[in-house]
């Protein structure tokens, strides 16, 4: 085997353990908490050792900020791999990208970031914000490609609208299945009421809520 290779193979396995240890570390971060898990309590469940935790991440800080991150830009890339998938109905579309940014976080052995995110802003700062919007903007970019220009201030309203949405389906139900049932039919309402309505852009504004 060549040295290339060999040094090919050994990068795919340390990104793959990087991967599983991020992973880990979500979990436990999401089940008890940012000041209750430890550094040793992430080494013992994602099976490396502490020296090998440490040499990916010098502090549970830089961790709990990476796993985040990892999960945040997960979410948001399958959403976006989905929206721009060519020849795909759009009420599909839309549908999977609210099951990947939102719908995962529901059930018995999920955990929602979001509430991590927003307990430590001197850790996370403008991510806060940062990711909603651009998973606001992916939403709005689909919508305005399928409308005419008429009808654009119609689609960015129904985008904040399926946000809003989304919001409180997650807090209302308990299980990914039951959400995405939920969302599929006020995606198809709302894509109907886009293509077939006249009504003023303010009755489609939505209140102030985060998905």
């Amino acid at each position: 085997m060549s040295t290339g290779l060999v040094r090919a193979n050994r990068k795919q396995v340390e990104e793959q353990r990087r991967h599983f240890v991020l992973e880990t570390a979500l979990t436990l971060f999401a089940r008890y908490g940012y000041r209750k898990t430890s550094m040793d309590d992430v080494a013992t469940a994602a099976k490396i050792s502490r020296q090998g935790l440490y040499f990916y991440f010098p502090n549970k800080e830089e961790l709990f900020r990476a796993a985040v991150i990892h999960a945040l830009d997960e979410d948001l890339t399958a959403a976006e791999q989905v929206l721009n998938h060519p020849g795909q109905d759009l009420s599909e579309q839309l549908a999977l990208a609210f099951d990947y940014w939102t719908g995962r976080y529901l059930g018995p052995i999920s955990q929602d970031i979001g509430p991590l995110i927003e307990s430590y802003p001197e850790i996370f700062g403008t991510l806060v914000s940062d990711y909603p919007k651009r998973f606001l903007k992916l939403l709005t970019d689909s919508l305005l490609a399928a409308v005419s220009k008429e009808k654009a201030p119609l689609a960015i309203a129904v985008a904040q609208t399926l946000i809003a949405t989304a919001a409180g389906f997650k807090h209302q139900l308990e299980t990914r299945e039951a959400f995405g049932v939920k969302m599929r039919t006020a995606i198809e309402l709302m894509l109907v009421a886009l293509e077939h309505s006249s009504v003023p852009v303010q009755a489609l504004k939505p209140s102030k809520q985060k998905a």
